[in-house]
Order: structure tokens, then C-alpha cells, then sequence
């Protein structure tokens, strides 16, 4: 194929720019197939081949290597390009959700929340705002938060409002919990953190995860009796 260098980073290159036009994905599907082949450990080339291709029967969620590297790379401009560009507003759906269903717990019990796969904190923000606290029935917050992209998790600890931030997929997480480090903040000493919580958000993060089963399966591992789930 003398088009396609035997270099193995090329060919894999050479394909995402021709996905970005539909007339040329059969020729994207050729470049990832030859980048798997000079690279079979290349998860994200078998990612993209497996669903370019048609091929996907199988894979339940992107390669981690893929997501971190997407979301670190994403991770200074994320939030204003969400906000201001695309107008998100998934955290806003999920407290108009808590709200319609009214209190979780009878004050002054302290509420205790996972936030999976947190972005920059949006989430946070929503969930702390003064009357979402009093519509949860809380009189204080703990909120955790665990993200594959750790450069994503120095901005949600930048810009304040998390009480722990754990590094790593969030089903493998789930299943160690609470046997798990504590990434950030980076604190001489930090509180313990929650055996299990009353609440689970995580906003915009299962279509990454397909099929939710093992996802669903894990939550209860981190879930306290009667918590609510929210996943989107």
C-alpha cells in the first residue's frame, strides 16, 4: 500500500481526517485496518476500525487510554466550549429531577454524593448552589469525585467545591470502593472518605459505557440503602 507508510502512527492518523467526511469512510476503514495490523495493542485504531467498519458487536466502551487522552487534551478549554458553545445543561436536568422528587434525607443528616466522571465540576457547582441543598434536605454536603482524565480533575480541584478526587475508570473504582486513593487536593491530611452514599450522579458519561450493565452491577458496591442513582 504505498499510500499508507508503514509507519504505525500514520495510517491511524490518516484515518480520523478521513472520518470527518462520510463520503470517505470506506477509505478511513482501509487506513484502520493497516494501522491494527502494524499495531494490534493500538486500542483506539481497534476502537474506531470496530465501529467504522460496522464491527462493533462486543465492545462495550472506549478504550481508557482513548478517554484520558481525549479528555486531558480537552480538559484547559472543556468547560466554556460546553457552556458557552454548546449550551449544556445536564447538571441543571438532573437537580430539576432531585427537585421533583423532593428531599433525599431529613436534616441535619450530612448528605453524601459520588459524582461520576465530573468534568470540570459542573455538577458540583449545581449540587452546592444554597437552594438545591435545602430542596436535598441537607444540612451539609460531602461530594466525591472520580474521572478517568486527571488533568480534567485539576480543574474541577482548581476551582473548588470537591471533597476528594479519585483518579481512575470509574466501574474499576466502583469495585474496589472504598479501598481507593485520593488524588486530590493534594492536603496533609484528609477526611475519611464515605463507606458508601446517599446519592450517585454522573452526567454524560454512559455513552462511553455501552452496555450500562456493568456499570448498574458495580453501583451498588458504592451505594448506601435507598440511594438515588442518576445516569446519563
Amino acid at each position: 500500500m504505498a499510500e499508507c507508510p508503514d509507519n504505525p502512527s500514520w495510517p491511524f492518523y490518516a484515518a480520523k481526517v478521513l472520518l470527518r467526511d462520510d463520503k470517505r469512510s470506506a477509505k478511513a476503514v482501509t487506513y484502520l485496518r493497516r494501522a491494527v495490523e502494524l499495531d494490534p495493542t493500538n486500542e483506539c485504531a481497534s476502537y474506531w476500525l470496530a465501529f467504522s467498519s460496522g464491527e462493533a458487536d462486543g465492545v462495550d466502551k472506549a478504550p481508557s487510554s482513548y478517554v484520558q487522552k481525549l479528555f486531558d487534551g480537552y480538559a484547559h478549554s472543556f468547560e466554556s466550549h460546553l457552556v458557552g458553545k454548546l449550551h449544556y445543561q445536564t447538571p441543571q436536568l438532573v437537580c430539576q429531577v432531585l427537585r421533583e422528587n423532593g428531599p433525599l434525607l431529613s436534616p441535619p443528616e450530612p448528605l453524601d454524593v459520588l459524582d461520576l466522571g465530573c468534568g470540570a465540576g459542573l455538577a458540583c457547582r449545581a449540587l452546592r448552589s444554597s437552594d438545591m441543598m435545602e430542596c436535598l434536605g441537607a444540612s451539609r454536603l460531602t461530594l466525591v469525585d472520580v474521572d478517568l482524565s486527571e488533568k480534567m480533575l485539576r480543574e474541577a480541584d482548581a476551582k473548588g467545591g470537591y471533597d476528594a478526587l479519585i483518579h481512575g475508570d470509574i466501574v474499576e473504582v466502583l469495585k474496589r470502593w472504598p479501598d481507593v486513593d485520593i488524588c486530590l487536593p493534594a492536603a496533609a491530611v484528609r477526611p475519611p472518605l464515605p463507606p458508601s452514599f446517599h446519592l450517585i450522579v454522573a452526567c454524560d458519561v454512559c455513552v462511553y459505557r455501552q452496555p450500562w450493565k456493568p456499570l448498574r452491577v458495580h453501583l451498588s458496591s458504592a451505594a448506601r440503602g435507598g440511594a438515588a442513582h442518576l445516569l446519563d
